[in-house]
């Protein structure tokens, strides 16, 4: 399978998924951009991230907006991203997250929440080139 159908298919599953599990959650797109909504609050998208919590996009404008927070029509600012990765075969869904997207190629998120997968130890924490602690983990 193509690396874009398979990721394709997984969004897919996981939007679907999403509809049955959450209240008050609106779906919709936007310039071919699929997207989660809670109110006019936040807005999330569901991304494959790759080793280093970035969101492997293909740089169109619309998805270097998004980090940047550059007002796009149709999307609130908070812009967050539900970031996924694969296991070795990308057959598997290893681990997930919710972050917070910057635009910083040396600290890619704000903030990392992980919702899925088992915990991250200590040492696999990320650090900026100063050695402070760049993300949070979290296991649900």
């Amino acid at each position: 399978m193509r690396p874009s159908a398979r990721a394709h298919a997984i969004n897919n599953l996981i939007y679907h998924f999403a509809g049955q599990n959450l209240d008050d959650v609106v779906f919709g797109e936007e310039k071919f951009q699929y997207h989660m909504r809670y109110g006019d609050l936040s807005v999330m998208r569901v991304k494959l991230l790759d080793s280093g919590m970035r969101a492997k996009n293909y740089p169109t404008r619309q998805s270097r907006g998004w980090p940047a927070r550059i007002p796009l029509p149709g999307f609130p600012m908070a812009r967050l991203n539900l970031g996924y990765r694969l296991d070795a075969t990308a057959s598997m869904l290893e681990d997930a997250f919710i972050t917070l997207p910057t635009t910083n190629p040396h600290i890619p998120n704000e903030w990392v929440w992980q919702i899925y997968g088992p915990s991250l130890e200590p040492f696999d924490l990320r650090r900026n080139l100063f050695g402070e602690e760049v993300f949070r983990y979290e296991v649900a």
